[in-house]
């Protein structure tokens, strides 16, 4: 379809919603990776948070890809027809990071060390408030309470 048709090379392109992100993990989650899904993506919030977890080692990177665009891409966002709130935008990005996270803590192969280099903590100093990140290491420190009286 020409945008133009007085322009012999004028085409429309189109760019994936989060819906349609959302199809494209669901159907090709196998073959398809996820810089290739989230290669169209504009917000800079979105963009800087990938190239983040880009540079954490094998196999937290894969687990934090997998849970941000799993909320991400599940999330209430990813249904709206007109423009996401940016407010929405950061707290699925931070919603996604505290599931990651909780996620990780599960696997025998998590490395704390590897996953909070530098890159990560200024992420995590740049994207989250001084106020959560304190509420952040102290719902880690309540859980690691609990499960010192639990064991």
């Amino acid at each position: 379809m020409k945008a133009d048709p007085a322009r012999q090379n004028g085409k429309l392109s189109f760019l994936p919603t989060y819906r349609g992100k959302s199809y494209a993990w669901d159907l090709a989650r196998p073959q398809m990776s996820l810089n290739e899904i989230f290669h169209t993506e504009t917000d800079d919030r979105i963009v800087t948070y990938l190239q983040t977890l880009n540079r954490i080692p094998e196999p937290q990177r894969e687990a934090m890809l997998h849970e941000f665009a799993s909320s991400l891409l599940n999330s209430p966002i990813a249904y709206r027809k007109r423009n996401v709130k940016i407010k929405d935008k950061i707290s699925s990005i931070k919603e996604s990071f505290r599931e990651s996270l909780l996620n990780l803590i599960h696997n025998t192969e998590y490395d704390t060390k590897s996953f909070f280099n530098e890159a990560t903590k200024k992420w995590l100093v740049d994207f989250f408030s001084p106020a959560e990140r304190s509420q952040l290491m102290n719902w880690l420190l309540r859980m690691k309470e609990n499960l010192d009286l639990s064991i």
